[in-house]
């Protein structure tokens, strides 16, 4: 019975520390578990921390890249504008800068430092191995990829990261080659009429004549002057704008007499004659030695080019100018100067390169004079019917002088060895009338401040070969230099070329069609402009501010006239693409100014770089205050009263009707890219970052 009974006692102690031990277990496995949970919990509410404290930090990274005052000094703008090939791993801790960033963050961290002491810090990455270039776009900045960002926390003796990314897209305003340009005319049309340009009618002192077309003066940025206009990498490295003429036929366009509003004085060579009290640009061609009656001496063939002014219609008398070239095949053609002034004009000069077979015409006085004075009578060669030549250069002063003409026989017979059957020699080298040379040629007087009357000297390669080309030769409508990826070389490509890379740039694309739709004006063939962008938050009525920030396309497909009605302040750069259909500019697009720093003066150039872009159509301006680049693969026309543009014009046509109204049309010099193409140059470009993060880990 004991026995028994204590075996009982054995087992119920024994089955009493089992349920103890498995109690204890459980017990200990219970805490676990709620430590676990606690754990988890709390590992959660440091993900949702972060995750929010991520969000904030791209939405301050969106306002860093937007802004132009960043808080974070342009560090983040600098690393992404590095070309993709030197976009090297970098990571820096986020600045926290004066946002208000700060005290967001610390806000949404607050509750788990109150439990735990959160510590956190975040970083931003960007390597190149996240980028991909469009190839296309030439502008190695340009790029689309991801920004990353690490934020490491310790929370409770717990350390841990996260890691996140968001789509960043790097974009310019500019536009490969085409940006060079100042003014761009694929097809000047002058295969029908070489001189169709020269419409202004102006005074000898360069004003023009009341009821006269009106000139388009061009202003190419950075002035320039001396021995940096005589090399190539000048007008490659400053921020000037260049001229293109295109087309397979010559284009003449005529320089303009004087020094007042519309004057172009500063192309050609003369000085000023103390004697004379007057400017005289005589210089000699060729010398002859020469003697007379025991006197041994030197007889020159001497030269003086002048530009054209309607010295008739002025009222000059004597028109001596135009009487010097009177009854030459060209006599029409010398009352008017070209409708562009290429160089600006005398009083705001700018120089700079143009390209295409394009010559400045000028009259040429050409005769001889002596040395000693009076060796023999010093005349000017004049320009004769070929019935006359035979009493030209007659020894019989009388016969020419029946028919209102100076002999130049001893000059023509004993000094040029000319007799009555050179008439082609004569008119070609020595009779006065209307010349054309390469219109480069102006900078080489400008260069020597017309002070030299052969200062070709001064140049070479292609400068040496477009400048004193007579005659259209392939190299004018060459590059001189690697532009824009393009060779030296190379022929400049047709607008059509340049531009068909153009939509991949574009950010955000809008249809046409829904956009009506919407603004309630479906299948209407006219539209507002800014009604369109205002549906996607592109332009705001209440400020009136246009902000692109990258390209943005308009997809048609049929035409559709879209009217700047509204007057626009730019505040980013970008560009506006329509596939088809015209733009009218009826108000006022402010760029603002550009903000001059020490050294660096950019007259005349807004803040902002807008490209506007009529991709099959054209591009009309009214009498208007335009911060931007026109550019219609069509024709860009300026409407009545003359336009004053700072940007560029490239139209494949140009209407003649412009020089109704003229205009003024000032260079954005910021489009100069290839002046300085190193990441800090952030002038021409846009961020387009999606503040959503993507939770990698």
């Amino acid at each position: 019975m004991r026995k028994r009974l204590g075996t009982v006692l054995i087992t119920v102690l024994i089955i009493f520390v089992l349920v103890f031990m498995i109690g204890m277990g459980f017990n200990r496995f219970s805490s676990s578990i709620r430590r676990q949970t606690n754990r988890t919990g709390e590992a959660s509410l440091v993900e949702l921390t972060v995750q929010g404290l991520a969000i904030a930090a791209f939405h301050k990274i969106q306002f860093d890249l937007l802004s132009e005052d960043p808080s974070d000094g342009g560090r983040m703008k600098k690393a992404l504008a590095s070309p993709k090939p030197y976009l090297k791993e970098t990571a820096y801790v986020l600045d926290r800068g004066n946002s208000g960033f700060t005290q967001l963050a610390e806000e949404l961290a607050k509750p788990l430092k109150e439990l735990g002491n959160l510590k956190y810090t975040i970083y931003y990455q960007v390597d190149d191995k996240d980028f991909f270039s469009d190839l296309s776009a030439r502008d190695a900045r340009e790029k689309e990829g991801f920004i990353r960002l690490r934020i490491v926390t310790s929370y409770k003796k717990i350390d841990d990261e996260f890691l996140f990314a968001c789509k960043v897209k790097v974009t310019s305003a500019w536009i490969p080659l085409l940006s060079k340009f100042n003014l761009f005319i694929e097809n000047p049309e002058s295969d029908i009429d070489k001189w169709r340009f020269n419409i202004v009618r102006t005074k000898p002192d360069g004003d023009r004549i009341t009821g006269s077309a009106k000139p388009i003066v061009l202003d190419n940025g950075t002035r320039l002057s001396g021995k940096g206009m005589m090399d190539l990498k000048t007008y490659l490295q400053s921020r000037v704008g260049w001229v293109f003429f295109g087309g397979n036929a010559p284009t003449v366009l005529n320089l303009a007499q004087g020094t007042n509003e519309f004057g172009e004085f500063f192309h050609l060579y003369e000085t000023w004659d103390t004697a004379l009290a007057q400017f005289v640009g005589f210089y000699e061609t060729a010398y002859f030695n020469y003697s007379h009656n025991g006197i041994s001496g030197l007889v020159a063939t001497v030269q003086w080019d002048k530009g054209i002014a309607d010295e008739v219609g002025a009222g000059a008398y004597p028109a001596h100018w135009f009487n010097i070239i009177k009854g030459t095949p060209d006599e029409r053609r010398m009352t008017r100067n070209s409708v562009f002034r290429l160089y600006g004009t005398d009083k705001q000069q700018t120089p700079t390169i143009v390209l295409g077979k394009v010559f400045r015409g000028m009259i040429s006085a050409r005769g001889y004079q002596t040395s000693p004075k009076g060796l023999i009578q010093a005349e000017l060669f004049q320009w004769v019917p070929a019935n006359q030549w035979p009493e030209y250069i007659s020894y019989d002063s009388s016969i020419a002088g029946r028919n209102g003409l100076a002999s130049i026989a001893t000059a023509a017979r004993k000094i040029l060895g000319l007799d009555e059957g050179d008439l082609n020699v004569y008119r070609e080298k020595y009779a006065s009338q209307a010349t054309q040379q390469g219109y480069n040629a102006s900078l080489a007087f400008i260069a020597t401040n017309r002070t030299t009357a052969d200062p070709y000297k001064n140049f070479s390669g292609w400068f040496a070969k477009v400048m004193q080309a007579n005659r259209d030769i392939g190299e004018m409508a060459q590059l001189p230099v690697n532009l824009g990826g393009y060779k030296a070389g190379t022929q400049i490509p047709a607008l059509n070329s340049i531009l068909q890379g153009l939509p991949a740039k574009a950010c955000f694309s809008i249809d046409i069609d829904q956009a009506l739709a919407e603004i309630n004006k479906k299948g209407a063939l006219q539209a507002s402009l800014l009604d369109i962008l205002a549906l996607r938050g592109i332009y705001r009525k209440s400020s009136s501010t246009l902000d692109p920030d990258g390209w943005i396309i308009i997809k048609s497909r049929s035409k559709v006239k879209l009217v700047v009605d509204q007057p626009i302040k730019v505040v980013s750069n970008g560009g506006i693409i329509l596939e088809q259909g015209d733009i009218l500019i009826a108000n006022d697009i402010d760029a603002g100014n550009y903000q001059n720093k020490p050294g660096d003066e950019r007259n005349n150039t807004p803040a902002h770089a807008l490209q506007l872009v009529a991709l099959n159509g054209n591009i009309a301006a009214g009498a208007c205050k335009i911060d931007a680049a026109l550019i219609a693969n069509g024709n860009v026309l300026f409407l009545k009263e003359k336009p004053i543009i700072r940007g560029a014009v490239a139209t494949k046509w140009f209407d003649i009707a412009n020089a109704s109204a003229g205009a003024d049309l000032y260079y954005n010099q910021n489009l100069a890219l290839e002046a300085a193409a190193q990441p800090d140059h952030l002038e021409l470009l846009a961020f387009k970052l999606n503040p959503t993060p993507v939770y990698l880990k």
